[in-house]
């Protein structure tokens, strides 16, 4: 079970501080993202930056895989919070984000859902779930 003060740090700083990083950066960095779309008309704000996507190879991992990876890793804790009681909490922390990211990659492969379908997405919400769950476990949360 864990302790109150776990599951506030988990909450802030395991699942809405990645989300709040990972939501800024893709709005200030990658404009062509349905859902910044969709925050443009809704506020009637444009504030975004060009990153040369092609130059520097940091930034070509931080433009393409920084949300996926931490997504992952707030839905990995998000997992733990919830079953943090169950013994498989970590198992299911780990695989259920890289299971969610596959279904997804494949749904826009077949164009059932918007977007490219990049398998190296998968490749970073893996890292970003099994770290997390690998970072809890050495912490002594599960």
């Amino acid at each position: 079970m864990l302790e109150s003060k776990n599951r506030i740090s988990i909450l802030a700083f395991g699942i809405l501080l990645p989300i709040c990083f990972g939501g800024a950066f893709y709005y200030l960095f990658c404009p062509e993202v349905w859902f910044v779309k969709v925050l443009d008309d809704l506020t009637g704000l444009r504030c975004h930056f060009n990153l040369n996507n092609n130059v520097i190879p940091l930034v070509i991992l931080l433009r393409y895989y920084l949300f996926d990876f931490l997504w992952a890793v707030a839905f990995a804790n998000l997992i733990l919070l919830v079953l943090s009681d169950w013994k498989y909490a970590g198992l299911i922390g780990a695989l259920l984000p890289v299971f969610i990211g596959l279904c997804y990659e494949l749904a826009q492969l077949y164009g059932l859902t918007y977007g490219r379908s990049d398998p190296w997405d998968i490749f970073a919400e893996g890292i970003g779930s099994v770290g997390m769950i690998c970072l809890n476990c050495v912490n002594r949360r599960i």
